[in-house]
C-alpha cells in the first residue's frame, strides 16, 4: 500500500515540475530575467510561494498540493532548502528556459553573423 501510495506523491510532483517548466519556458526566454521577475522580494531567493503564483492560474490548480512544491523544491536544491538562490535556479530551469541549442544558435558568429 506505501509503494502505491509513493508512486502517487511522486506522479503529482512530476505534474508541479512539468507544469512549472510548462510555465517557464512559455513566459520567459532569459533564465536571469525569469529569476529577477519570480523573485518578488530582492532577496535573492525564490521560494514555494513565488513558485505557487507562477501556477496558481493552471487549469490544474485545484488539485495544486503546496507541501509537495515544498518538498519538491527541497529535493532539488543540494542543501535542502525551501528556497532556490540563482545558481539552483539555473541548475534546475535553466535549459527549459534557454535551451543549450538556441544558445549556439544565436550565438555562433560564423553561422549567424
Amino acid at each position: 500500500m506505501s509503494s502505491s501510495r509513493n508512486r502517487d506523491i511522486n506522479n503529482k510532483m512530476k505534474q508541479i515540475e512539468d507544469l512549472l517548466k510548462e510555465r517557464l519556458s512559455n513566459n520567459w526566454v532569459s533564465v536571469r530575467k525569469a529569476f529577477l521577475d519570480l523573485d518578488e522580494d530582492f532577496d535573492g531567493f525564490v521560494t514555494a510561494e513565488n513558485f505557487a503564483k507562477l501556477i496558481g492560474g493552471s487549469s490544474g490548480s485545484s488539485k495544486f498540493d503546496f507541501n509537495l512544491l515544498k518538498m519538491l523544491i527541497k529535493m532539488r536544491n543540494p542543501k535542502m532548502s525551501p528556497d532556490l538562490n540563482y545558481t539552483e535556479f539555473c541548475r534546475w530551469f535553466g535549459a527549459v528556459i534557454e535551451p543549450v541549442e538556441a544558445f549556439y544558435f544565436r550565438h555562433d558568429s560564423m553561422k549567424n553573423p
